[in-house]
Parts: C-alpha cells; structure tokens; sequence
C-alpha cells in the first residue's frame, strides 16, 4: 500500500498518473508560463499595433532619461535587436530540445511486469521520476523568459521594418507606454497568482523573497508611469485620478507584503489564506489602473503604414505567434503528461511541439535576415512614461 502511494498508481490504475513531490510544482509552473506568453502575445503580436517595444530597464531606474530602452540588448538599432531575436530562438530551440528528450525518456509507470512485481523496482522508479522532474518547473519558467524576451525582440524588430519603408510615419508616444503599464500589471497579476496556487510548504523563504522583488518592481514602474502621467496632464481630473491611482496601487500592495511578511515569520495555512485575501484587492487595482492608462487619449498615436510595410510587419509577427503558440502547447502538453504519465500520444506531442518551433524559427529568422539596415528610433520613438524607482513605493516591498 505505501508503494502505491509513493509510485501514484494501484493495482488496475496504472494509467491515472503518478503522484509524486513535484507534480503540482511543475502544473503550477505550466499555468503561469502558459500565461504570461499568452499575455506579452496579446499585448505585442495579436494586436498588430505599430508601435515601438520598450521595457523598462531596471539598470537605468535611477535615471529619468534613461529609463526607457527598446528591447534587443538595450539597443534602438535593428540589426542588434534582429540578431537578440536570432539568439533567443537558438536558446529556445537548445531548451525544447533537452527538455523534451528528458520527458520523452521518463520511466512509464505501469509498463513491465518485473518493475510492477518487485517493490524495489517500484521505488527506484519513483525515484528516477522525482529526480527527471524536479528541474523541470525551472526549465518551464526559463522558457516562459526566453519566449517573452523573443517576442518583444520580433515586435520591435517588426516595428522597424514596417517604417523603414516610404509612405510610413513614426508612432507618436503618449503619457503612458501602454505595454510597459499593462505588462508591469500582468506580471504582478502572476504574482498574486503564484501566491494562490501555492501550498504552504511551496512557498518557502526565497520563494517569498522573489515574490516581492516582482512586486516591488512592477508597483514602482506602475506608480512612476501614474506620477509622469499627472504630471504631464494638462486637464485636472486626469491629474487627480492618475494620483489616486498611485494611492491605490500602494496602499493595496503595503497590505498584501504585509501579510507576506507575517506568512514569512509564520507559514500557516491560515497566513497564507490572508496572503490570497489581500492579493484580490492589489490585482483589481492593478487592472484598474491599466485600464484607465492605456485610454486612447493618454498613449499617442500608432504608426500609419503603408500596405507593403503593413504585410511585412505581419509576416514577422504571425511566425512569432507561431512560436509562442507552440511553446504554449508544450506546457499544456507536460501538464497533461503530469496527469497521465503512460500516454504514449503525450510524448509524442512533445516533439511535435519541439519540430513545430523549430519550423517557426526558421521562418522568422529567414524573413529577419531579409532586412539589414541601421535605423535609430530613440529620439522620434522614445515613451515619455520613464520608470524610475521610487523609494516610496518600494521600501516596503524590499522589506521581505
């Protein structure tokens, strides 16, 4: 009975899934990377706006002219940010590759008599399972950086080549830079999400510890983007919501590192249950605040392209998606393998994902290379929402 428990299958269920340490680490893991690619997705490639991709660069948070980059390495010239989106999918493509041949190569639970009949072959079958996915919630969480990183690479990258044609004219920035505000909200928004999903023995000291590090980044690049915006607002009810706004955001974020710091001392269950109570005030403010920033009149004007530059900049975004889209699939593939560890068609969707990106790839590095010029963007794109830190909203999240 107690090798049962340990293996996750009985006598006639050996095909329910197995039941180890790390199965609900790695689901987890799946979920919230299935989320944040499908997020920077929907902000930067299903949208197909003509816009400039900044991020905020943590680096620069000191300084106020500084703060805003474009992505690829920090640099505003194509070919550096065309070769950043060639080495991320190099990077994703060596990762979907290791990852899949170490889950292909799992031990199937269920399939051998002499494993099933001995209680030793038994337990170093569990054992081999732990050890095959105990890195693998590290693994899904790098690739859910590297697609990130990749996608915002393609969208600028698509950006530059769009009006780098004729008949084009440059995006006019706004008071706010509506990806950096809506993605500093998704990322808290995972946050807020790791912290509901967790059990209480997950969310160990390091886990807590990155956990406001997130929070405090993203609540300062959401407070600075409101003070710019009042700041630089000339009408007076938009100056005061955008302050209230900064209100909000603080006050609810003080609460929830609050209770993380109690949970921190004392990780009990009903702590933790205060810690997923005050998440829900901190993400419907967070959702709020996105939602009154990126109105039209607050986030400029977006490129106006001409019908070749449109296609082009479609063609490169669509073989992006293609590549999310498939590393998508493969965490809902591992996920479904956590559940069902014997399924033979599982495994194979794994190459399948694997062979797709790889299909992706070429086709995005293929039309990149099309295009070699050096175009400069940083004065006529720049955002004017800079995200400097600010010591008042994130002393208190630097205190876990």
């Amino acid at each position: 009975m107690l090798i049962d428990r340990i293996i996750g299958i009985g006598q006639g269920d050996v095909n329910k899934g197995m039941n180890v340490d790390n199965d609900r680490a790695v689901v987890v893991a799946c979920e919230l990377s299935q989320m944040k690619m499908q997020g920077v997705a929907d902000l930067l490639l299903l949208s197909c706006d003509a816009r400039p991709v900044f991020k905020n660069n943590p680096n620069s948070l000191g300084s106020v002219h500084n703060s805003n980059q474009p992505v690829a390495s920090n640099s505003v010239t194509f070919s550096k940010c065309r070769d950043g989106a060639l080495l991320k999918t190099q990077s994703l493509l060596l990762l979907l590759k290791n990852l899949s041949a170490s889950l292909v190569s799992c031990p199937k639970l269920g399939d051998g008599g002499s494993m099933a009949s001995s209680s030793s072959g038994m337990l170093s079958a569990a054992s081999d399972l732990n050890t095959k996915w105990a890195d693998v919630p590290n693994h899904i969480h790098t690739l859910a950086d590297i697609v990130t990183d990749l996608t915002e690479n393609s969208g600028h990258s698509a950006y530059l080549v769009a009006i780098s044609h004729e008949r084009t004219t440059q995006a006019i920035p706004g008071l706010v830079d509506r990806y950096q505000a809506s993605r500093a909200c998704l990322e808290a928004r995972l946050a807020c999400t790791r912290i509901k999903k967790s059990k209480t023995d997950e969310l160990n000291p390091q886990v807590l510890v990155q956990i406001c590090s997130t929070l405090s980044k993203n609540l300062a690049v959401m407070t600075e983007i409101c003070r710019h915006a009042s700041e630089q607002s000339k009408d007076r009810a938009d100056q005061d919501q955008f302050k209230h706004c900064v209100k909000s955001l603080t006050a609810t974020a003080s609460c929830l590192i609050s209770s993380i710091k109690t949970f921190k001392n004392r990780p009990t269950p009903i702590n933790q249950g205060r810690c997923v109570a005050f998440c829900e005030p901190l993400v419907a403010s967070a959702n709020a605040f996105v939602m009154f920033a990126i109105e039209k009149e607050f986030i400029g004007v977006a490129a106006v392209l001409s019908s070749e530059s449109k296609e082009q900049q479609t063609a490169i975004l669509g073989a992006c998606l293609s590549i999310v889209s498939s590393c998508i699939q493969m965490c809902k593939t591992i996920k479904d393998l956590v559940y069902d560890v014997t399924n033979t068609r599982h495994r194979d969707r794994l190459s399948m994902c694997t062979e797709s990106v790889d299909k992706a790839a070429a086709q995005l590095s293929s039309l990149l290379m099309q295009h070699d010029f050096e175009l400069n963007t940083s004065t006529s794109s720049s955002s004017s929402s800079s995200c400097s830190s600010s010591s008042r909203s994130s002393t208190s999240l630097n205190s876990c």
